[in-house]
């Protein structure tokens, strides 16, 4: 009889991961007051927000 621990035999070996891919699609843009009423915030305070840079936007058209 030995003395010795036995050691576990590790398998280094995993499954493969499957890879997810999306498709590229054009961001949705949402007017100011979408966003405001959305997110429950004054549109001042989202256009506050937007000149202080803490949200991205850009202007359009309309």
């Amino acid at each position: 009889m030995s003395t010795h621990a036995t050691t576990a035999r590790t398998d280094t070996r995993y499954a493969p991961v499957p890879t997810i891919h999306y498709d590229l699609v054009p961001a949705r843009r949402l007017s100011l007051e979408t966003v405001a009423r959305r997110t429950g915030l004054h549109p001042d305070l989202v256009a506050r927000f937007v000149a202080l840079g803490l949200v991205d936007a850009e202007r359009d058209h309309a």
